[in-house]
């Protein structure tokens, strides 16, 4: 796998991660994960799952995951 892909993958595995077990804004997401902007994230996750940043969370999200991890 090349450089590139590899850290592609990687921030959205994260993002994914943060989405899911955190209540972080979208915009909060986004930095954390290294993709910068809410923008570059929604783009990112069209691309990759055709969908929004929330709805993806909607989507990965079970009960009790949310806030499972604090981030300070």
């Amino acid at each position: 796998m090349r450089g590139i892909y590899f850290r592609q993958a990687y921030q959205i595995h994260m993002a994914d991660d943060l989405l899911r077990y955190t209540s972080l804004s979208v915009a909060d997401v986004a930095h954390r994960s290294g993709l910068g902007s809410r923008i570059n994230l929604y783009f990112a996750y069209k691309r990759d799952f055709k969908c929004s940043p929330t709805e993806r969370r909607e989507q990965l999200q079970r009960q009790g995951d949310e806030d499972m991890y604090k981030i300070e």
